[in-house]
């Protein structure tokens, strides 16, 4: 008696009954591509590919750095080495400043009077941040930042706010919403207020962050903070 098993392995080809197996390796790989890049059928798990875009200033050593997500963020470490860091003292802060391109400082100013500050070219790519690492004490203070040249504040994008200490319900916070340049407008002023302590720009780590996406023209981002009653504070613009 011939058994089944007997018969099976008699074949020439005893797999040519069955699908062929690089048929099976071949359909295997098709359902896992599709599956992993986002298939077509119901139940396969997604994989959504992130789209890149990638500029000029853009530096990759272990990990992104760029100026524009810095400016996104309103965090200047993520511009990496693309922007140097320099402590200014409070006896530096006094009469008119001039800025350097892709800078960091890191101000000690106490609020005592009024201060002009006068920005480097806007080249497009070009990051300056002004962050207060001291709390301010003096009251009615201002800082007055200077467009270069012909070079004005950006009419199309309103004041970028991100709040520390001082939330967005706090009312001289939401004063500030509306700071919008006017088309030429060429000169920011950021006063604190009577009382440092209760401006919104009073606090450590309130900042102002300069970016150029476009020749000529500055966008502006802000961070507040502040110890007080945070019920201080504003930003106007003007030519």
């Amino acid at each position: 008696m011939v058994t089944k098993s007997k018969e099976f392995s008699q074949m020439s080809y005893p797999l040519g009954h069955y699908i062929p197996l690089w048929i099976l390796g071949v359909f295997t790989l098709v359902m896992v591509c599709v599956s992993t890049m986002g298939g077509f059928q119901v139940g396969f798990a997604r994989r959504d590919l992130p789209s890149t875009s990638v500029s000029g200033d853009l530096n990759v050593d272990g990990e992104v750095k760029s100026k524009s997500l810095a400016f996104s963020g309103h965090d200047f470490r993520l511009a990496g080495g693309s922007v140097t860091t320099q402590a200014i003292s409070e006896a530096e802060v006094t009469g008119t400043i001039e800025l350097e391109s892709n800078r960091v400082y890191l101000s000690s100013w106490v609020g005592a009077g009024d201060v002009t500050i006068a920005l480097p070219e806007a080249t497009e790519g070009n990051l300056v941040t002004w962050s207060q690492v001291v709390q301010l004490t003096q009251d009615d203070g201002s800082l007055g930042f200077i467009a270069n040249g012909d070079d004005t504040f950006d009419s199309d994008q309103p004041v970028k706010f991100y709040y520390g200490a001082a939330g967005p319900n706090i009312p001289g916070v939401g004063s500030l919403l509306g700071a919008t340049p006017l088309d030429g407008d060429s000169r920011m002023t950021l006063a604190t207020g009577a009382s440092g302590a209760n401006s919104v720009f009073g606090g450590i780590g309130s900042s102002v962050m300069f970016y150029c996406k476009t020749a000529g023209v500055w966008s502006v981002s802000v961070e507040t903070s502040c110890a007080g009653n945070c019920n201080r504070g504003a930003i106007t613009f003007s030519q």
